[in-house]
């Protein structure tokens, strides 16, 4: 009997050891998968930081860019055929060149795409890309923090 409880105490023992070592070592896998989490974050957030100058500064020129096809604009505004090549010129090396298309969200790129793909045709209609560029210049705020995706919905300035 003496024996048994002996052999017992000792199962006891290590059933006790065995949990705590698969405890721990379940706790010292997670910490590690934690913290390489944690660094890539730290390393995307300072990423992010070290471009923001440059992106708030290619979406200020895309801004600035963009104007000549703004909503707001009447048709004796709207810019000729021949002025459309040549803010299509400069929207490529925009984008291309300058490198200005890392700056961009996919769906700012989505949109930006879209446009150069109305500019380029050969049948330009201005209402289509009047709505198309305003869907940019929208993006553009939403990505820049200035609405948020409900205050896009809103049509300014737009007849409903």
């Amino acid at each position: 009997m003496e024996e048994q409880t002996t052999q017992s105490i000792a199962q006891q023992i290590l059933i006790l050891f065995l949990d705590k070592f698969f405890i721990g070592l379940f706790i010292l896998a997670f910490g590690y998968w934690l913290n390489l989490r944690l660094e890539r974050i730290k390393g995307q957030i300072g990423l992010s930081q070290s471009m923001a100058e440059n992106r708030a500064k290619a979406y200020q020129d895309l801004w600035k860019m963009t104007e000549p096809f703004a909503y707001s604009k009447s048709e004796s505004e709207f810019p000729k055929l021949e002025e459309q090549k040549v803010i299509e010129g400069k929207l490529v090396l925009w984008y291309y060149n300058e490198g200005n298309a890392m700056y961009l969200s996919l769906k700012a790129t989505d949109l930006f795409l879209k446009c150069m793909k109305q500019l380029s045709g050969d049948e330009i209609k201005q209402a289509d890309i009047k709505n198309t560029f305003s869907e940019l210049r929208t993006q553009l705020k939403v990505d820049t923090g200035t609405y948020t995706q409900k205050d896009a919905q809103v049509k300014v300035g737009k007849d409903s």
